[in-house]
């Protein structure tokens, strides 16, 4: 059956297929693939289609590629698709047959400390899965880091509404719309300052399918408020 490779956007990539120093069968597969594993060498790739007897529209499953960071945030990026329909070993077989573009999620959540809202990872263009998981970690100084979402650990202390029984296991979302994205909802914050949010979306025992889609600002509280109670009354300040 076919083979494909998701490759980094280049020029050279669409050079016609007999050139075997240029175009699809040179290009080596881009490093953000994070899954399956597919290309060992620029021409020996081996995830197969769902369907390997349909040679008319073979469709490949369960794939994962991130996008490009900057300032430890995903931006959009744009991928070539190669695609090779037999005699995958020769170089010669290899030719473009399109882009693929990966766009950042837009994150969602409490405006203000204390307050219960939503948690939102928002994104129309793909299929988000039921069972996806989120994490909030504090990050006043938005240092971390993909990296550092997996064994990122989200405390009680941070997060009331939503929980973790581990660094990988958390509470599902209570909507997901499959098409526009998945949401926690009457999640609030308990510190002010930024809360990162970490997201995985299927597999989440393996380190490299974690990803920080971004962060939520979390304000303080309001200065220069006043209250009011009588005397020998209990009285509660919000």
């Amino acid at each position: 059956g076919g083979r494909y490779k998701i490759a980094d956007r280049d020029p050279a990539n669409d050079a016609d297929a007999w050139n075997s120093t240029l175009g699809c069968g040179a290009a080596a597969e881009t490093v953000r693939h994070m899954a399956p594993a597919n290309c060992q060498t620029s021409v020996g790739c081996m995830h197969r289609s769902a369907d390997p007897a349909d040679g008319l529209t073979p469709t490949w499953q369960g794939v994962l590629i991130a996008g490009r960071a900057a300032n430890g945030q995903h931006v959009p990026t744009a991928y070539d698709v190669c695609y090779c329909d037999g005699d995958c070993a020769s170089p010669h077989a290899w030719f473009k047959v399109g882009g693929l573009n990966v766009k950042a999620a837009t994150v969602q959540g409490p405006a203000a400390v204390n307050t219960r809202d939503f948690v939102r990872v928002l994104g129309s263009q793909t299929s988000w899965s039921a069972t996806g998981v989120a994490k909030l970690l504090p990050d006043a100084t938005s240092a971390l880091r993909d990296s550092g979402c997996f064994e990122g650990e989200q405390s009680s202390n941070f997060v009331l509404g939503h929980s973790c029984s581990s660094t990988t296991s958390c509470s599902s979302p209570t909507t997901s719309t499959g098409a526009a994205g998945n949401s926690w909802e009457n999640v609030a914050l308990l510190v002010p300052g930024r809360a990162a949010v970490c997201y995985c979306d299927a597999s989440c025992e393996t380190r490299s399918h974690w990803f920080l889609l971004g962060w939520i600002p979390v304000a303080g509280p309001v200065a220069g408020q006043f209250w009011s109670s009588y005397t020998a009354v209990w009285a509660e300040i919000p």
